[in-house]
């Protein structure tokens, strides 16, 4: 990276997190965050979700919006 003029702790690592489903098919919304955390420690910079792998509908958004921005404040 610095030999092409790169800052290497200017470097982004996005990684896609994924929906975890309880037997029910419900999200565990707490082990989704769980695995956002350990990506983070492994030195992730963005986790990067995806609405259509936790929202089976329009009425699901609004939860998952809400579930996203108390990532953020943790």
């Amino acid at each position: 990276m610095v030999a092409q003029g790169r800052d290497p702790d200017q470097l982004e690592i996005h990684v896609g997190g994924g929906a975890i489903r309880l037997a029910d098919g419900s999200v565990d919304f707490e082990a989704a965050a769980d695995s956002a955390r350990r990506s983070i420690d492994a030195g992730a910079t963005t986790v990067i979700y995806l609405v259509k792998n936790f929202c089976r509908n329009a009425d699901d958004v609004d939860g998952f919006l809400d579930w996203l921005i108390s990532l953020k404040n943790q």
